[in-house]
């Protein structure tokens, strides 16, 4: 993949505004709904896009970095291409550098948005639990995994529902 972009490096670069190297370096090709600029390269004539902040790593680094690891912006410009703000994170890294530049916002049980459950569910497990349901019971009522079911039981999620009553 490399050799091949190596080779595209002008076309690549062509839709980069440069300018200072302590300045961002925009990208202008296109962009992805998440903000991100997106590159798609031919590799065995099978198209493949990637973010365009990772190719400017890649190609101003000439390594390729784990699948495993990310290309972090020190700028926090989505669009920034310039390899002087970028650097190899975990994907943990990532999103805990995000949460403290207020980028991410972490939302516990009901307001995260993939929650399945709301406070009065959660009562309700409690009170079925109580009841005698068992665990694969109410994993499947609820159509939650075990360890969901386990946390919340136990008090570590939906911490607000320990003063019911049913905990």
């Amino acid at each position: 993949m490399l050799d091949i972009l190596i080779k595209k490096s002008d076309i690549f670069w062509s839709k980069v505004t440069k300018s200072g190297k302590d300045d961002c370096w925009l990208w202008c090709g296109y962009k992805a709904k998440t903000g991100y600029g997106r590159y798609t390269l031919k590799i065995n004539k099978k198209p493949k896009t990637y973010s365009s902040h990772k190719l400017a790593f890649i190609l101003w680094n000439k390594i390729i970095p784990d699948a495993s690891v990310h290309v972090g912006h020190r700028c926090n410009n989505k669009q920034c291409c310039n390899p002087h703000h970028l650097y190899l994170c975990t994907p943990k890294q990532n999103t805990l550098d995000a949460i403290k530049d207020g980028l991410r916002v972490y939302k516990a049980g009901e307001d995260n948005q993939n929650a399945k459950l709301n406070v009065e569910v959660v009562k309700l497990i409690k009170i079925d639990r109580l009841s005698g349901m068992t665990y694969r019971s109410l994993a499947k009522k609820y159509k939650i995994a075990h360890s969901n079911l386990w946390n919340l039981l136990n008090g570590v999620s939906y911490k607000t529902t320990q003063n019911t009553g049913f905990h």
